[in-house]
């Protein structure tokens, strides 16, 4: 500082008339150039040491990161190859489930038919059975009727036979 203010002062400032010289300009390029000596003499290991630590500092958070993406990149992977198996897991799935629920509608149409078939069958018999014991009880009806008409046409008959043989009789005792 204090040759700053020498330099300062043995300029010609004192001068009227201040024409801008090169002579004018060395006084503050030395000032300049000794406070930048002393920035860097002072300053300058500080400062180097901090790029040094910030270099330090920023290559191990670089380091991590590429740790980071590579663990994100394999866990990215993963990710996709369990989707992709889901995926395929699922088609299997669905595929099954289709084939199945074929399977089942064919089975469930088959018993729906042999069900219909058994009712159908277990109908016939059944009027069958009816017919024969319907048929049965008419021919017991019908045989009834035939006895008792029988009966009856031979009251008649024998009774005419009678009435016959009375005239016969009457007709040969006279």
């Amino acid at each position: 500082m204090c040759s700053s203010f020498f330099l300062h002062a043995s300029s010609k400032e004192g001068e009227g008339a201040h024409h801008a010289s090169i002579s004018d300009l060395i006084p503050p390029a030395v000032n300049f150039t000794l406070l930048m000596l002393l920035l860097i003499w002072k300053v300058g290991p500080a400062l180097k040491n901090h790029f040094h630590s910030l270099r330090e500092t920023l290559e191990g958070k670089l380091g991590e990161s590429k740790k980071q993406a590579e663990v994100a990149k394999n866990e990215l992977m993963l990710a996709t190859k369990k989707l992709k198996e889901i995926n395929e897991k699922q088609q299997e799935i669905r595929s099954k489930f289709e084939a199945d629920l074929a399977f089942y509608e064919k089975e469930a149409v088959r018993e729906s038919e042999v069900k219909a078939e058994k009712m159908v069958k277990d109908f016939v018999l059944r009027l069958d059975s009816e017919k024969k014991v319907l048929t049965q009880k008419l021919m017991e009806e019908v045989m009834m009727e035939v006895e008792v008409k029988s009966k009856e046409e031979l009251l008649a008959n024998k009774n005419h036979a009678d009435k016959i043989a009375e005239k016969i009789a009457g007709k040969l005792i006279a």
